[in-house]
């Protein structure tokens, strides 16, 4: 990702992560917020996983893998330079919807379209 315009520079933002939900996975790292406010968006992640962690089709894969791709979906880690961005792999993201959580999805119709 090449974010050297200045329409792409203002789509995101790179803060340190001060939350606690995700410090295990994030650490203190630099992450995007996309200019959002960081604690409205800890306070709604910690609502949606309590919904998705009381859900009977998860399987122990699944709990294992459900923080850490929501975690790294919700804030994209900074590179050094903070010039761009990492998003979750393909392959990573293609393996947790169709494979380690097929029946969260299959049975929610939830869908991560950043698997591209």
């Amino acid at each position: 990702m090449n974010n050297n315009d200045e329409s792409s520079i203002e789509k995101f933002q790179c803060e340190r992560y001060s939350g606690n939900l995700c410090r295990p996975i994030i650490g203190a790292q630099y992450i995007s917020t996309s200019n959002r406010n960081m604690k409205d968006i800890e306070e709604n992640l910690i609502e949606n996983l309590k919904t998705f962690t009381n859900n009977q089709f998860l399987s122990n894969e699944c709990r294992q893998l459900l923080l850490p791709m929501i975690c790294l979906f919700t804030y994209p880690i900074c590179e050094q330079d903070r010039s761009s961005v990492r998003s979750v792999c393909r392959r990573s993201c293609q393996y947790f919807q169709n494979t380690a959580c097929a029946n969260l999805f299959t049975s929610q119709q939830y869908s991560y379209s950043n698997c591209k």
